[in-house]
């Protein structure tokens, strides 16, 4: 896992695609794939989905789901979860930042975000680097926190760089376990998350998947990170994703996301690089912002060198 410097500055606001035709409401949609898809509720069990009629998705939901929690008691159930601080500094990571200049720069971040989203209707947001050590699970890791030090803001933090996930090592949580079960409703959402303070849920895992691409494409996975984020009902959903250009898997995830951000290594990074990441991505979905990772002027960075 490569550990990742920090952040020089933010791009938000990309230019708008018309062209892309974005659902705000995933709760009202219905696909073929969907129909045989298998319904998972926060309590872990599968249950057959019933052939669409004149019901509306509540109605459905209510059939199969005698008793729902309200999501202040998903949350409230869910285990604490404690940071080291001796780990998390050494992973780069800021809880509370104090006039810390990478902390504010993060907060930045976050609020430049945070605008765009709520312009937009939109939740889903996918964090991605063109090739693999740009430090993109880092700035997740750190936006999440950011995100999370809003008292009135709940936020979802999802590890979905399935072949090799960081998030664990990340927060130094070594019993994850394999999100995978989570996804295919093997297991239920509190048996899994964790929560840090009372306004971040992490979805971690610590299992490699080598089908991680087609695991993102089956209806059942589709089905469950739908069902699971209607039920935590976050402000924000993040998805730390693997590299663009090394495999196929963020192309299969894209259907799930309302947008990207785009880490960048200004140390590693070429123009041709984000070019190919911009044509992969182009009529699909739509770049939010791009973030600068390891620039060579940044105030931030010379704080850590001075470390």
């Amino acid at each position: 896992m490569a550990k990742a410097g920090p952040i020089l500055e933010t791009i938000l606001g990309g230019t708008r695609r018309e062209s892309i035709a974005m659902s705000k409401d995933r709760r009202s949609e219905v696909t073929a794939t969907g129909r045989d898809a298998r319904r998972v509720s926060v309590f872990g069990r599968g249950m057959p989905v019933l052939r669409r009629t004149a019901q509306t998705e509540e109605d459905l939901r209510s059939s199969m789901l005698p008793v729902l929690r309200s999501p202040d008691e998903l949350w409230a159930g869910l285990p604490s979860l404690r940071l080291d601080p001796d780990h998390a500094a050494a992973m780069h990571l800021i809880q509370t930042h104090h006039e810390d200049p990478v902390g504010l720069l993060y907060d930045r971040l976050r609020t430049r975000l945070l605008q765009v989203l709520q312009e937009r209707g939109w939740s889903r947001v996918g964090v991605t680097a063109p090739l693999r050590g740009c430090g993109a699970s880092t700035v997740a890791a750190n936006l999440a926190l950011a995100l999370a030090r809003r008292p009135s803001g709940r936020t979802v933090l999802m590890d979905m760089d399935l072949r090799q996930p960081a998030q664990a090592g990340i927060f130094g949580l070594t019993q994850a376990g394999a999100l995978r079960e989570v996804l295919t409703g093997m297991q239920p959402v509190e048996s899994h998350f964790g929560r840090i303070g009372r306004t971040l849920a992490l979805g971690l895992n610590q299992r490699a998947e080598n089908d991680a691409a087609e695991l993102l494409q089956e209806p059942g996975t589709v089905a469950s990170i739908d069902l699971l984020l209607e039920d935590f009902s976050p402000d924000v959903a993040l998805f730390d994703l693997p590299p663009l250009l090394e495999t196929d898997d963020v192309q299969a995830f894209l259907p799930q996301l309302d947008g990207l951000l785009l880490v960048i290594d200004g140390t590693r990074n070429t123009a041709a690089q984000v070019r190919d990441c911009e044509r992969l991505l182009k009529d699909q979905t739509e770049i939010i912002g791009v973030v600068l990772n390891r620039a060579e002027d940044s105030p931030a960075r010379r704080r850590w060198w001075r470390g």
